[in-house]
């Protein structure tokens, strides 16, 4: 009765050593896929800001957007109270 317990223990171990790895490579390459994922939406995320942040600079006539502002009101470095 020994040899059967001791071979439906050995069976019963060696299975659940089995899917215990399996369930582990499982997790594994999950979280490598999700953080494969996450650093293409951090490339396409970065990308899209320094397009926004070049058109931001970039006018249509060269000039940014904050030297267009700069020179708004006269010349640069001017303030509203100078006559």
């Amino acid at each position: 009765m020994n040899t059967k317990f001791l071979r439906y223990a050995v069976a019963l171990l060696a299975v659940v050593l089995l899917l215990q790895s399996y369930v582990v490579r499982e997790l594994l390459v999950t979280e490598l896929l999700l953080a494969i994922l996450l650093f293409g939406l951090l490339v396409v995320a970065g990308t899209a800001f320094l397009i926004g942040y070049a058109g931001l600079f970039c006018g249509s006539n060269g000039r940014g957007q904050v030297a267009r502002s700069l020179t708004l009101h006269g010349k640069r470095g001017a303030s509203n109270h100078d006559p």
